[in-house]
């Protein structure tokens, strides 16, 4: 501690300076910081009254720091246009593939024993327990005699997609138990990509004749933008969806597992008789 006045409140403000200075350091380098200069915002208590701490000077290159990091996220912005153009240019390279594979699972190709050849060709080696109880496909062909069944009059695979649904687990939460028997018709999904204006890409599921619907190739168009929003622009993170549409299902009489049936009783007010009425 020192006697001297003028000294002692040179150390003072000395001292000041430094312990600011070293709370503003501290700012700079949270790892929070960092994150929202690379185009994340940061809505950890107090962040918004630290940042106002900061000196003027700091503020202003924090600014300029903005400035590159808007310029970097419409660079990622463009990557993404240009991820998307490939997609849809190596999607055409795949489109045979998945026509061949739709052959088969239809039981319109059989393919050769060297197409067939795997390395696990032993569902014992290949399946848990759990799993082979999960992908069990279910018999569609009425068998009238079991023990003259014949395991080569199975065309196709079939259930093939009805099986990935279920077992998909970011699909499997979407399907529910009247959605089943409608799957079990489903035969090929296809997808057409929108290069741009929009980006986008539209998902074709096809059918086979069913008691449901009459269409034969159900639509579903995914719109989606790929540009920072002006009010907040280091929120982009990539393409995302921000519309889609269906098509219109052409449902069957009764046949609509969208629609709940409630059937009550009600009086009648003259006549106190009871009527049925049925509710959609």
């Amino acid at each position: 501690m020192t006697t001297d006045p003028e000294r002692a409140a040179n150390t003072s403000g000395t001292e000041s300076v430094e312990d600011e200075d070293d709370n503003h350091r501290k700012i700079l380098n949270s790892n929070d910081v960092l994150a929202a200069l690379r185009g994340g915002g940061i809505t950890a208590p107090g962040f918004a009254e630290q940042m106002q701490s900061l000196p003027a000077p700091v503020k202003r290159r924090v600014k300029a720091l903005k400035q590159l990091q808007l310029v970097t996220t419409n660079i990622e912005a463009k990557f993404y246009e240009e991820v998307h153009a490939l997609e849809c240019e190596y999607y055409k390279m795949c489109a045979p593939l998945y026509q061949k594979r739709n052959d088969i699972i239809s039981g319109t190709y059989e393919p050769t024993d060297e197409q067939c050849a795997w390395e696990s060709d032993d569902e014992e080696e290949t399946l848990t327990n759990y799993m082979k109880e999960k992908a069990k496909i279910e018999d569609t062909v009425e068998i009238k005699d079991e023990a003259t069944e014949n395991e080569d009059d199975i065309k196709g695979i079939p259930d093939f997609w009805l099986t990935i649904f279920k077992n998909v687990s970011s699909l499997s939460e979407m399907v529910q138990e009247h959605d089943e028997p409608i799957l079990k018709h489903l035969h090929d999904i296809k997808v057409k990509f929108l290069p741009s204006n929009p980006m986008g890409f539209i998902l074709e599921f096809y059918f086979t004749p069913n008691e449901y619907f009459s269409n034969s190739v159900l639509t579903k168009e995914y719109i989606m933008k790929c540009t920072p929003d002006k009010n907040d622009p280091f929120s982009f993170e990539g393409p995302e969806i921000y519309k889609c549409k269906g098509c219109v299902i052409d449902w069957k009489k009764g046949k609509n597992v969208t629609i709940k049936t409630i059937k009550k009783n009600q009086k009648h007010k003259s006549r106190g008789s009871m009527r049925t009425s049925t509710n959609w």
